[in-house]
């Protein structure tokens, strides 16, 4: 693998990783910013499959009492579902909780992004 590839992946994931700290994106215990809450470039946890990934679309529409009352939530974490390694992580799904990642997961979740950009989606410099 290139190395000038890698470094370069590992300034993208730094950058998402910034960003949610400046835009105050992690959760927390008491406060955990999920499901129809996630934004673009949020990097997420599953809890119901213990992966780490990256948010690259939301839609919301049907608004009801100023949020969202359905959603869809679309998620790459490596895994080939489909046809593509993009796939809807949440459509209106109460059951499933998909979250911000807590700041102690920052680096378990910045190796897992390294590896699934870098090797399964080969971002980075040429």
């Amino acid at each position: 693998m290139n190395t000038e590839k890698i470094t370069a992946t590992t300034l993208i994931i730094d950058a998402l990783l910034a960003r949610m700290s400046r835009l105050e994106r992690y959760s927390d215990e008491d406060d955990a910013i999920c499901n129809a809450d996630l934004d673009k470039l949020d990097v997420v946890f599953d809890d119901n499959s213990g992966k780490f990934g990256l948010v690259v679309d939301v839609s919301r529409y049907g608004y009801k009492d100023g949020r969202p009352d359905l959603y869809r939530v679309d998620f790459m974490n490596g895994d080939f579902v489909g046809g593509n390694y993009i796939s809807t992580l949440l459509q209106n799904d109460k059951n499933r909780t998909v979250r911000t990642i807590y700041e102690t997961e920052a680096r378990k979740a910045r190796q897992t992004l390294l590896h699934d950009l870098t090797y399964v989606f080969d971002v980075g410099a040429p």
